[in-house]
């Protein structure tokens, strides 16, 4: 037997033995020990990571969204926080995609540090996951965890951070491998750059954790206002809508044993797609025929309500294509745009002189 398939079977022993242990610790039955708490760890700071194509929305609502994963197919929504303040990466967002995210960006945050509410990670992880990220079962691998930060120094805040808590705002800079101060008028650029648009100017994959209903479960208390204010730019707000109402009526009856069934199937499902390395526009379209075939399967075979009417396929994929078609068209158009207004005004430069926020975005390289 090779060496690649005994570490294999090695691997996936453990992963059984790790998925049969017994979940039945309630959440927050143990309280946190006053030595874990970032008081108890004598701490000065709490750090808040993301990118430029976010700022605007966290000026305005806040720090929100933060993925609590106790295994791939279970968590909560609660804002994530670090005591890290060095350049690392533990949003876990793609690093390919920071010079045209408008750069790296690190919020200092002054949040309440009440022992009950500001929960570090690592004990949460020991006491309530069995280890799912420290021994390397989460998505991520345990060879990924040092990008990530440290566990034992990052924390999740079960409450809503308000925008008068970021008491200080930097960007990574490149050339100084520095944290630089932003300056006010690059701030409101960026800031008005995304209020404006009418889309989405990064595309990304569909949101697996409001699909897969991980959003609901939401300690920020702000994730509904904030869809219902901001789903008119988004791209795939015709595919949340069928999820939304999916996970509605599994969460609603958890009671049930053949809901409960039908809600693992329909998470298992999903995340067969969503923890491929490279998620295309393939993908985005089975897992959009995969929730039509849940949505009519709910309304006809376990809720059987008169007033709720099964969806037809072909239509409702057919107006999502061409709308997902007009936003590639307009993306694009977006881009040249950049790349002509930046030639225009430096006619001597070529496309390898462009700045990397403009190159990155050119058609050429990333369409």
């Amino acid at each position: 037997m090779s060496y690649e398939r005994t570490e294999r079977r090695f691997h996936e022993r453990r992963f059984k033995k790790f998925m049969n242990k017994k979940w039945n610790i309630k959440l927050w039955s143990i309280p946190q020990p006053h030595v874990h708490t970032f008081e108890g760890r004598g701490y000065d700071s709490l750090y808040h990571f993301t990118c430029g194509d976010k700022l605007n929305d966290i000026l305005k609502y806040g720090i929100i969204f933060g993925d609590v994963m106790m295994r791939d197919d279970k968590g909560f929504n609660s804002p994530c926080l670090t005591t890290e303040g060095h350049k690392h990466n533990p949003s876990m967002l793609p690093d390919n995609t920071f010079p045209y995210r408008d750069g790296l960006i690190r919020l200092t945050v002054d949040c309440p540090q009440d022992q009950d509410k500001l929960i570090n990670l690592g004990w949460f992880d020991n006491v309530y996951c069995h280890k799912y990220r420290k021994d390397g079962f989460s998505s991520i691998g345990k060879k990924e965890l040092k990008e990530v930060g440290e566990i034992d120094k990052q924390y999740f805040y079960l409450g809503h951070i308000e925008p008068s808590k970021i008491s200080g705002m930097k960007i990574w800079d490149e050339k100084t491998k520095k944290w630089e101060r932003i300056r006010r008028q690059d701030k409101e650029d960026i800031c008005s750059k995304y209020e404006t648009s009418p889309f989405p100017l990064t595309e990304s994959q569909p949101n697996h954790l409001r699909i897969m209903g991980l959003h609901s479960e939401d300690y920020s208390g702000m994730v509904n206002k904030y869809t219902f204010e901001n789903d008119h730019k988004d791209i795939y707000k015709g595919l949340y809508q069928l999820s939304d109402f999916i996970c509605y009526v599994f969460h609603n009856n958890l009671d049930n044993p053949v809901m409960v069934q039908n809600y693992e199937k329909y998470k298992e499902l999903m995340w067969e797609h969503f923890e491929k390395p490279s998620f295309t526009p393939e993908d985005t379209f089975k897992v959009l025929c995969l929730i039509i075939d849940f949505h009519n399967f709910i309304v006809t075979e376990l809720l059987n309500v008169e007033e709720l009417k099964p969806v037809d396929m072909e239509k409702y994929l057919k107006v999502f294509m061409n709308n997902y078609g007009n936003y590639k068209k307009w993306l694009v158009d977006y881009r040249k745009s950049l790349v002509d207004e930046y030639v225009k005004n430096h006619p001597e430069s070529d496309i390898k002189s462009l700045p990397v926020n403009v190159r990155e975005h050119n058609v050429l390289t990333r369409i």
